[in-house]
């Protein structure tokens, strides 16, 4: 029982159990495959503050985008994130400059900090450019895009497993879009960019509207439903459909986590790597990262190379899935060293502590 005046802690969300362990070729440590199960669940809360303070802030921003000409837009940004900064260090600071320097060391903290939140910011103004910015035309450079193209000749579909960037969103969809690849996009319904009912009903809709204008179709499901996604990704890609599967911890039962940085742990859903280690489908990688703010944005598409060893087998598919994985990994390393601010995972799937020191966590 929590003494007066003291507010009792949150029991665990989730429950984890480990599963296997494999040791790296490439790298120091090992993959640690863990499941997860819900045994908390978090009640769905009608409204929050923060929603009444999104709707303020789109709603600022798709007046910027209408009448600001777009060289001005990322010193608002800038403005409008050192707004109330002092609440947002106190909440958030402590935790991201752990993590940071785990998965990071080079980087500064303060510097990471104040252009994270500008980063965020500039994320909203992507959205409400796409209604309101008229006269905005990035400049939109995609790498590898015949990689997909090469993919889908086969007939086999390609599975495209994006990077967790803040351009790679929206900015990434339009990226495909504008090079002619129409992509289905899989996401967990209980994940968006409010998690509330009335921000369910409101926000995200608008939001995500936007995002459905650059994709040909959207898997949305339940974050515990595996089976369900499995079939609809399989029954994507037998029609040589591209898919695109965010690389985060929103969805699935079964994870891995992998050593990163200097002494950082990423977390992934198996799910994506699971198809590559089945050897059924082409797997490839995709980042977008804003090079210049609001002016250029560079989409880079490279295939994941097939594990040597394909099977069902769950002493040949973890090996298999820890091949897949690690490749993916060590590729997004380049992300978070040049561009750590745009990576949101820093905080939530990039993290500074492992799964040892999770509460619910038993090996």
């Amino acid at each position: 029982m929590a003494s007066a005046g003291v507010r009792a802690s949150k029991p665990p969300r989730y429950q984890y159990w480990f599963s296997s362990e494999i040791p790296l070729s490439t790298h120091d440590g090992t993959a640690v495959f863990y499941s997860r199960r819900e045994i908390h669940p978090r009640r769905t809360k009608p409204i929050k503050s923060h929603d009444i303070k999104e709707i303020l802030l789109l709603g600022f921003y798709l007046c910027v985008a209408a009448v600001v000409p777009a060289r001005h837009w990322n010193p608002i940004c800038r403005f409008v994130s050192r707004l109330r900064v002092r609440k947002h260090r106190r909440k958030l600071f402590a935790t991201l400059k752990r993590d940071l320097a785990a998965v990071a060391p080079a980087a500064d903290p303060e510097a990471f900090f104040s252009e994270y939140r500008t980063s965020l910011h500039r994320g909203r103004m992507y959205y409400m450019a796409q209604i309101a910015g008229w006269h905005w035309k990035p400049r939109i450079i995609v790498e590898g895009a015949e990689e997909i193209r090469r993919a889908t000749s086969g007939g086999g579909g390609a599975l495209v497993w994006c990077e967790n960037l803040a351009a790679q969103t929206l900015m990434g969809k339009r990226a495909l879009h504008e090079s002619g690849i129409e992509a289905y996009q899989v996401a967990a319904t209980q994940h968006g960019h409010s998690t509330t009912a009335f921000g369910q009903t409101v926000i995200n809709p608008i939001l995500l509207g936007i995002e459905n204008r650059f994709l040909k179709g959207r898997f949305a499901f339940d974050a515990s439903d595996t089976i369900h996604v499995t079939r609809r990704i399989l029954d994507a890609l037998r029609t040589n459909a591209v898919v695109l599967v965010a690389a985060n911890t929103y969805y699935g039962r079964r994870f891995v986590q992998m050593p990163v940085g200097n002494r950082g742990y990423a977390h992934f859903a198996t799910a994506p790597a699971n198809f590559a280690a089945k050897g059924k489908t082409t797997l490839l990688r995709m980042s977008t990262v804003e090079t210049v703010p609001f002016s250029e944005f560079r989409a880079i598409i490279r295939p994941i190379a097939p594990p040597e060893r394909t099977g069902l087998k769950p002493g040949v598919r973890d090996a298999a899935i820890t091949e897949v994985v690690s490749a993916f990994c060590e590729a997004s390393e380049t992300a978070v060293v040049n561009f750590p601010a745009q990576c949101l995972g820093i905080g939530r799937s990039l993290v500074g502590h492992s799964l040892d020191e999770r509460p619910g966590f038993r090996r």
